[in-house]
């Protein structure tokens, strides 16, 4: 059933994870559709969009939309697709999709809501764990599971900090896309991927 965009800022603002999942579910697949039609990669697309979403969590108490949802969540997406294309000195393919014409593509997700314990999200990352590569898991288990810092991991197999560093962002872009199957534990998921900051 539909949530009213109101209650949708409100719920973001209150914290509400539930009301987060709801919109996650809901624009997620549009958002990549769109993002796509600018980056022309697939995966990349999925990640600008998981970005954006990550974004909007963190900065949820604060945020100020004057416009509505839609076209917030439109805008942020192009910017960030815009961004990446900048950083990496490629050329801005112009879209015509506009707000009205992203607004007719809006589909809900017909996905059903996932209910996922703490418990049952903790095995699906360990699957997840179980499917990297063996250096990543190696390194992934001793920064998650032993809490060495990226340093302490370098020395404690004698590799560089930046290969240590090479291998989490591996490691995380492969659990971020066995989770995202998930949908009821990407919100929790966030909360991991924000224990690895300055590490």
């Amino acid at each position: 059933m539909p949530i009213p965009e109101e209650e949708i800022i409100l719920g973001l603002k209150n914290s509400n994870q539930s009301v987060f999942d709801h919109l996650f579910r809901e624009q997620y697949a549009p958002l990549c559709r769109y993002a796509l039609k600018i980056v022309r990669n697939n995966d990349i697309a999925e990640e600008i969009v998981q970005d954006v979403f990550v974004s909007i969590w963190n900065r949820r108490i604060e945020l100020n939309i004057e416009t509505s949802l839609n076209a917030y969540l439109l805008s942020s997406v192009k910017y960030s697709c815009y961004n990446h294309l900048r950083k990496k000195n490629l050329t801005i393919v112009d879209t015509d999709l506009t707000k009205e014409s992203f607004t007719e593509q809006f589909i809900s997700d017909t996905k059903a809501d996932s209910q996922i314990t703490q418990e049952e999200l903790q095995q699906i990352i360990q699957n997840g764990i179980h499917e990297l590569p063996e250096k990543c898991q190696q390194i992934f288990s001793l920064s998650r599971e032993i809490g060495l810092s990226n340093k302490e991991i370098a020395t404690e197999l004698d590799i560089s900090i930046k290969t240590v560093e090479n291998q989490m962002t591996i490691a995380l872009q492969k659990l971020r896309k066995h989770v995202i199957k998930y949908w009821g534990a990407f919100i929790l998921f966030i909360k991991i991927l924000e224990s690895f900051g300055g590490k």
